[in-house]
């Protein structure tokens, strides 16, 4: 009983854990509320489509920008951004992410393990 009113109380307050440091992805973060958590299949799917975006638009940034180290990315991620909002190119990369993650969500069955 006292953890199911724990769970309950935390779940309540969930849209305030995206505020602080450092600052929100507002585009992860919609992105993740578009689909019911409860059903496993469909989120897992979701998670899958979403990281398989990540690493295809990570690789080709990469690629394009001919960086050499996780340092250089996490700086480009980085300009503009202050403690309360995130960086311009950080905006502009996670709502490419997201797009791309919403058409490979699209492509069907994503094997996944549950």
């Amino acid at each position: 009983m006292v953890r199911t009113r724990l769970i309950d109380d935390a779940s309540s307050s969930l849209t305030d854990c995206f505020t602080g440091y450092p600052p929100a992805d507002a585009a992860i973060k919609e992105y993740f509320f578009e689909v019911d958590a409860t059903n496993l299949e469909a989120y897992s799917k979701h998670c899958t489509a979403f990281l398989i975006s990540l690493f295809r638009n990570v690789t080709a940034l990469i690629g394009e920008k001919q960086w050499r180290n996780a340092a250089q990315l996490r700086d480009w991620l980085a300009v503009g951004g202050d403690y309360k909002t995130p960086g311009t190119n950080r905006l502009v990369f996670y709502s490419k992410v997201t797009a791309d993650a919403r058409k490979v969500s699209d492509w069907g069955p994503i094997f996944c393990f549950i």
